[in-house]
Protein backbone atom coordinates (compact mmCIF):
# COMPACT_ATOMS: atom_id res chain seq x y z
CA UNK A 1 0.00 0.00 0.00
CA UNK A 2 3.23 2.12 0.46
CA UNK A 3 3.79 1.65 -3.65
CA UNK A 4 1.07 4.01 -4.91
CA UNK A 5 1.50 7.33 -2.52
CA UNK A 6 5.39 6.96 -3.35
CA UNK A 7 4.38 6.62 -7.68
CA UNK A 8 2.40 9.76 -7.10
CA UNK A 9 3.91 12.08 -4.61
CA UNK A 10 7.70 11.42 -5.35
CA UNK A 11 6.97 9.67 -9.59
CA UNK A 12 4.93 12.74 -9.93
CA UNK A 13 2.65 10.05 -11.79
CA UNK A 14 -0.77 10.95 -11.85
CA UNK A 15 -3.51 8.60 -9.62
CA UNK A 16 -4.65 6.72 -12.88
CA UNK A 17 -1.57 5.67 -14.26
CA UNK A 18 0.01 5.44 -10.40
CA UNK A 19 -2.49 2.79 -9.92
CA UNK A 20 -2.15 0.71 -12.86
CA UNK A 21 2.11 0.39 -12.35
CA UNK A 22 1.79 -0.36 -9.05
CA UNK A 23 -0.27 -3.24 -10.04
CA UNK A 24 2.00 -3.70 -12.58
CA UNK A 25 4.87 -4.07 -9.63
CA UNK A 26 2.64 -6.12 -7.28
CA UNK A 27 1.82 -8.68 -10.25
CA UNK A 28 5.56 -8.76 -10.83
CA UNK A 29 6.99 -9.53 -7.27
CA UNK A 30 3.92 -12.14 -6.68
CA UNK A 31 5.16 -13.63 -9.61
CA UNK A 32 8.83 -13.90 -8.71
CA UNK A 33 7.75 -14.77 -5.17
CA UNK A 34 4.93 -17.22 -6.30
CA UNK A 35 8.09 -18.92 -8.39
CA UNK A 36 10.24 -19.84 -5.69
CA UNK A 37 7.64 -20.86 -3.58
CA UNK A 38 6.90 -23.37 -6.56
CA UNK A 39 10.53 -24.34 -6.39
CA UNK A 40 11.04 -24.45 -2.97
CA UNK A 41 7.96 -27.00 -2.32
CA UNK A 42 9.19 -28.86 -5.37
CA UNK A 43 12.53 -29.73 -3.64
CA UNK A 44 10.62 -31.42 -0.94
CA UNK A 45 8.17 -33.11 -3.36
CA UNK A 46 5.15 -30.95 -2.68
CA UNK A 47 2.97 -29.02 -4.91
CA UNK A 48 0.78 -26.28 -4.46
CA UNK A 49 -2.61 -26.11 -3.49
CA UNK A 50 -3.79 -24.73 -6.86
CA UNK A 51 -7.32 -24.43 -5.62
CA UNK A 52 -6.45 -21.65 -3.43
CA UNK A 53 -4.44 -19.81 -6.11
CA UNK A 54 -7.33 -19.87 -8.16
CA UNK A 55 -9.55 -18.70 -5.83
CA UNK A 56 -7.19 -15.31 -4.61
CA UNK A 57 -6.23 -15.02 -8.35
CA UNK A 58 -10.23 -15.13 -9.25
CA UNK A 59 -11.06 -12.91 -6.08
CA UNK A 60 -8.30 -10.21 -7.35
CA UNK A 61 -9.58 -9.85 -10.92
CA UNK A 62 -12.51 -9.18 -10.24
CA UNK A 63 -11.11 -6.59 -7.65
CA UNK A 64 -9.62 -5.65 -11.01
CA UNK A 65 -12.26 -4.78 -12.82
CA UNK A 66 -14.08 -3.48 -10.13
CA UNK A 67 -11.83 -0.74 -9.10
CA UNK A 68 -11.15 0.19 -12.41
CA UNK A 69 -14.70 1.15 -13.26
CA UNK A 70 -15.24 2.56 -10.12
CA UNK A 71 -11.32 4.88 -10.47
CA UNK A 72 -12.23 6.14 -14.04
CA UNK A 73 -16.06 7.19 -12.89
CA UNK A 74 -14.55 9.24 -9.49
CA UNK A 75 -12.42 12.50 -9.89
CA UNK A 76 -8.95 11.95 -8.72
CA UNK A 77 -8.79 14.31 -5.88
CA UNK A 78 -11.71 12.17 -4.02
CA UNK A 79 -9.97 8.90 -5.04
CA UNK A 80 -6.48 10.61 -3.35
CA UNK A 81 -8.61 11.47 -0.49
CA UNK A 82 -10.23 8.18 0.09
CA UNK A 83 -6.42 6.31 -0.45
CA UNK A 84 -4.77 9.11 2.06
CA UNK A 85 -7.86 7.70 4.99
CA UNK A 86 -7.03 4.35 4.26
CA UNK A 87 -3.47 4.41 4.61
CA UNK A 88 -4.19 6.55 8.05
CA UNK A 89 -6.51 3.37 8.95
CA UNK A 90 -3.96 0.69 7.88
CA UNK A 91 -1.17 2.93 9.71
CA UNK A 92 -3.46 3.05 13.08
CA UNK A 93 -4.27 -0.51 13.09
CA UNK A 94 -0.69 -1.60 12.90
CA UNK A 95 0.59 0.96 15.11
CA UNK A 96 -2.36 -0.21 17.45
CA UNK A 97 -1.37 -4.34 17.05
CA UNK A 98 2.14 -3.17 17.40
CA UNK A 99 2.12 -1.23 20.58
CA UNK A 100 1.69 -4.08 23.06
CA UNK A 101 4.59 -5.53 21.60
CA UNK A 102 6.38 -2.54 22.79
Amino acid sequence: FLILPALVLLGGLSMQLAVGTSLAIIAINATSGFLRHFVALREIDRQPDFGVIAAFVAIGAVGAIAGNRLGSRLPQALLRQVFAVFLIAIAGLVLWRQIPLL
